[in-house]
């Protein structure tokens, strides 16, 4: 079972778990702490991401530095331990691509399809599966991939807006996935690739593994509340989060100074 701690300078606090419910994939807590100065009750909402095995948009690169509009590239990763047909598949919203007879991608493989096939090949060393129509807005659009039946594999949609992260708009970076298994709907599961060593040099990592990947996505911590804002000795504080996770967490700890 989920352990919350509550820390204040270091020490730990006395708490119990006063309630427990769950509810699918929710799980609500509520702990109680005690220290000479404040009494504290934390709600923390626990959300499950849900894993997935499949072709995913691995990493998108959108804006090239030095005016290089016609660079752009989209790239595939096929986490799974089998080869995946992608004949008939297709690249649809920000662009338009339809994957050809033979087209494959292997077990924990790559693929990449790009704007401009001879561009691409001045920059990079990987192959380019196929060249696909229209160009991507800086601005950020989705990008959605079909398979052969036309239903949704995947779905993402970029931006150069925080929170996700400003190097990939025209700074040398990529848009990279950090885990493959979790979905890419949010922007918690999208980083920057390293800064290409001059400014003028295009960067991502197309067709081998993402800087920054990771096999599971970090939690995420967001909605976080306290009232009273100021309070006073002994008086009860109330502390809700929501904390974003694809796998189990053994605990939370609360942690603040008085």
């Amino acid at each position: 079972m989920l352990s919350p701690r509550v820390n204040a300078n270091s020490d730990q606090l006395f708490h119990a778990v006063s309630s427990i419910r769950m509810l699918d994939a929710l799980a609500v807590l509520t702990a109680q702490g005690r220290s000479r100065w404040s009494c504290l009750a934390a709600t923390i909402l626990l959300l499950a991401t849900p894993s997935q095995a499949q072709v995913v948009i691995n990493e998108i690169f959108y804006h090239a530095p030095a005016e290089l509009t016609e660079l752009q590239w989209v790239e595939l990763h096929n986490p799974t331990d089998k080869p995946v047909d992608l004949a008939g598949w297709t690249l649809s919203k920000g662009v338009k691509f339809t994957f050809p007879k033979g087209a494959t991608i292997a077990a924990q493989g790559y693929c990449v399809v790009c704007r401009n096939r001879e561009l691409f090949a001045q920059h990079y060393t990987v192959p380019c599966a196929g060249q696909f129509e229209k160009r991507l807005k800086h601005s950020g659009e989705p990008i959605v991939l079909h398979n052969s039946a036309g239903e949704v594999v995947d779905a993402v949609t970029f931006g150069n807006r925080p929170p996700l992260p400003q190097s990939p708009n025209g700074g040398t970076a990529s848009l990279e996935r950090i885990s493959p298994t979790v979905s890419g709907a949010g922007p918690e599961n999208w980083a920057a690739s390293a800064l290409a060593a001059q400014a003028d040099q295009p960067g991502g990592t197309p067709g081998q593994p993402n800087s920054v990947f990771s096999p599971t996505l970090p939690p995420v911590i967001s909605d976080v509340t306290f009232t009273p804002e100021v309070a006073t000795p002994g008086q009860r504080i109330s502390i809700e989060a929501t904390i974003l996770s694809g796998t189990a967490l053994r605990e939370v700890a609360v942690s603040y100074r008085t």
